[in-house]
């Protein structure tokens, strides 16, 4: 089980907490009745709020501003709900704006209206709403916040001009259902389709105090791009408690799920199954050396000449000297040996990790390529979805690109599943017209993947009392000496982010006061000296 809540570890776009406590899960197989009508009590929607079933307490704070519209409490709170579930959240906007037109009111408020505002894609809204949230703000630890929270919107926003050339194709009701379906898995040939799902069904019969059921794994057959009926896979896997699929090896032998149990949280566990046999075998974990930690998230690949099996797992564990932890869940590596034990995880290295957290990694199925979720990076809110190849040369994984919006979006957006030919994926995220929360997606890449690297960095002065106000950032195309565009960073921070195809450029900074900066930039488009990424501070001399 796992409590959505915004501010702690989000599964899937606002999705489950890693830990629960064992009160919480003994509670939450007590009696529990769900209303069929709802009724304007504000017992029950504070009831409703306080057990995280966000849902319910949206739908009894909606009839209580029926009566009560300009109630301070039921605006705020009928807008946190919508931040903290699975729902469209620009909806809390006008709740909010309406909160901070009162005399009174709580300082957070600033940073919920930042986050909503970000949510709908109001990047410079949310920008000044943060930077006044900022102002408010005597805790360090929430500034540092809210100035990542602006460097995203930057990043959002240059995102957001080039979106990719994509469909999105919800699965319908076969598969998705009005209750969360997340964590989709594809098979190669887009044949089989693994998913988690919190809805009821034969393991799970009575709903938790959220009002969601105890997720399940369950598979649908895909025909032509179609799917058939969902079902579970089975009570060998699934229990009346937790567990949710995190990857399945690409011949379908190897499954590996993550577990929440009263007694067992925070591991990977492993089922295995004989070639074209139907039924998975009795799971177990891995062993102590990988679930040693906090582990959310895992992949496998299995080579298909050697049958050698390497391990991508999400961790949170002590670092040390020699494997440092770079954040609060890093990715690490480990391969199965000869002896039949696993090696050793090790940390995948700077290029992956951040002092955020990553999440979700997943491989490509020649095993070169690495998919997963991280809130570093260009990230432009919460957690998105990166890729990086391995360089058989400098064996390391490339700096990671971003896969770009509407892929990539200011919520959490946690897994990806590609088909063989990487044209197609399946996800699952929260949108307009789906069924009511998180829905399972096929997606079509209808464009082949544009390589521009994202040049980020802070505008700063060499006098370090004095801070650049209103610098402007000029790009040239060296070629014919055209302009590529004119930038303005951030007035509060100097922070910018530029996006720049593959070619030959000169960067001109200009800030009244100081001297012009000028700067060549050279952009390759070659795999093994591809950046998609970039950052680079300057300095500005005064005059």
């Amino acid at each position: 089980m796992r409590i959505q809540n915004i501010e702690f570890r989000i599964r899937n776009s606002t999705y489950y907490l890693v830990l629960a406590s064992a009160f919480w899960l003994l509670t939450s197989y007590m009696a529990f009745s769900q209303p069929s009508v709802f009724k304007a009590d504000p017992d029950a929607a504070k009831d409703f709020f306080d057990k995280h079933n966000y849902s319910s307490a949206i739908k009894v704070y909606t009839l209580l501003l029926k009566k009560e519209p300009n109630n301070l409490e039921y605006n705020h709170k009928i807008a946190q709900s919508y931040l903290l579930s699975n729902s469209i959240k620009a909806k809390a906007i006008s709740h909010l704006e309406f909160v901070i037109k009162q005399e009174k009111y709580p300082d957070d408020v600033w940073l919920d209206l930042g986050r909503a505002y970000h949510y709908a894609n109001r990047f410079d809204d949310a920008i000044k709403t943060y930077n006044k949230y900022k102002e408010k703000s005597k805790d360090k630890k929430e500034i540092d916040l809210a100035s990542r929270l602006i460097e995203q919107c930057h990043n959002g926003a240059e995102l957001v001009k080039r979106p990719l050339n994509v469909s999105f194709e919800n699965l319908g009701k076969t598969v998705n259902c009005e209750f969360p379906d997340f964590y989709p898995i594809i098979s190669p040939e887009e044949s089989i389709l693994y998913f988690t799902t919190r809805r009821k069904s034969p393991s799970v019969q009575m709903p938790e105090f959220d009002g969601l059921y105890p997720s399940d794994i369950f598979s649908v057959e895909i025909k032509a791009g179609k799917p058939g009926k969902a079902q579970t896979i089975g009570n060998v896997v699934n229990t009346n408690l937790d567990e949710q699929v995190v990857d399945v090896s690409d011949d379908g032998t190897i499954m590996l799920f993550y577990i929440d149990h009263i007694d067992l949280f925070g591991d990977i566990w492993i089922s295995r199954r004989l070639n074209n046999k139907m039924a998975w075998l009795k799971p177990e974990p891995l062993p102590e050396s990988i679930n040693s930690g906090l582990e959310t998230s895992a992949s496998i690949y299995k080579n298909p000449l050697t049958e050698e099996e390497v391990l991508l797992v999400a961790s949170s564990r002590p670092g040390t000297t020699e494997n440092p932890n770079y954040g609060e869940t890093d990715i690490y590596i480990s391969r199965k040996l000869p002896n039949g034990f696993w090696s050793e995880p090790k940390n995948v290295g700077p290029n992956i990790n951040t002092k955020y957290k990553e999440e979700f990694p997943q491989f490509s199925e020649d095993g070169k390529t690495l998919y997963f979720a991280s809130q570093g990076h260009s990230s432009m809110g919460n957690f998105d979805i990166f890729k990086s190849v391995w360089d058989e040369v400098g064996k390391e994984w490339s700096p990671p690109k971003n896969l770009g919006y509407p892929i990539n979006t200011a919520d959490d957006d946690l897994s990806i599943s590609f088909t063989s030919g990487g044209r197609i994926a399946y996800l699952s995220t929260m949108r307009e017209g789906g069924n009511g929360d998180l829905d399972v997606y096929r997606v079509v890449l209808e464009d082949v993947e544009a390589k521009e690297t994202v040049y980020k960095g802070y505008i700063t002065s060499t006098d370090t009392l004095s801070k650049v106000k209103k610098a402007r950032i000029e790009i040239i195309n060296k070629k014919n000496a055209e302009q590529h565009g004119i930038y303005v960073p951030d007035p509060n921070s100097g922070y910018y982010v530029i996006s720049l195809p593959p070619g030959k450029w000169t960067m001109k900074v200009e800030a009244e006061g100081y001297t012009p900066y000028s700067e060549d930039i050279n952009i390759f488009d070659a795999v093994l000296k591809f950046s998609p990424e970039v950052t680079k501070n300057i300095k500005l001399k005064k005059l």
